[in-house]
């Protein structure tokens, strides 16, 4: 499960909690928001984490984290007002993990976080870096790949380059 900013600011009557965020999924998620807030265009604070995609800044939105002695810190803030505080934690959940993320993702990010939750699920991927407009999916034993843009693109398959015409389809 992944939680971002602003999660359990209200009940489920639509009211804002009078608890602190993330309210009711405080204990879920195993943190505290301890202060956030709105940043101006074009600031932001550096993100350190072990997940190399997720280097970069952290824009828009940012809540500093506290999490309970039972939850990990993948990112951290490296500087600005929240500097040292975490910005995403993971806490073991029944069979699965809950992670909150004090930040708005950028697209890279997100695919990064997306990347480690499906590692970590032993999720096969497919394909490694798709353009936009091409999907790849798996029937049986076969993988197909879409490609809905106007132009051939190239897709790595298994370490392999594969290229798939314009509005074509390729199994592989």
């Amino acid at each position: 499960m992944l939680f971002g900013v602003r999660s359990g600011f209200k009940t489920p009557s639509n009211l804002v909690t009078d608890q602190p965020l993330p309210g009711a999924l405080r204990g879920l998620v195993g943190a505290t928001v301890t202060d956030g807030g709105s940043l101006p265009p074009g600031i932001g604070c550096e993100l350190v984490a072990d997940l190399p995609a997720l280097v970069g800044q952290a824009s828009t939105w940012v809540e500093a984290l506290a999490p309970e002695p039972d939850t990990a810190i993948l990112a951290r803030y490296a500087d600005g007002p929240f500097a040292g505080a975490a910005a995403l934690t993971a806490r073991a959940v029944s069979r699965g993990r809950a992670l909150y993320l004090g930040w708005y993702p950028t697209e890279a990010q997100a695919s990064a976080i997306l990347g480690h939750l499906a590692d970590g699920a032993g999720v096969l991927r497919l394909a490694d870096g798709l353009p936009a407009g091409v999907v790849a999916a798996r029937r049986g034993p076969y993988t197909l790949l879409l490609n809905f843009t106007d132009e051939p693109q190239t897709v790595r398959v298994a370490g392999e380059d594969v290229e798939v015409r314009s509005r074509d389809v390729r199994v592989l």
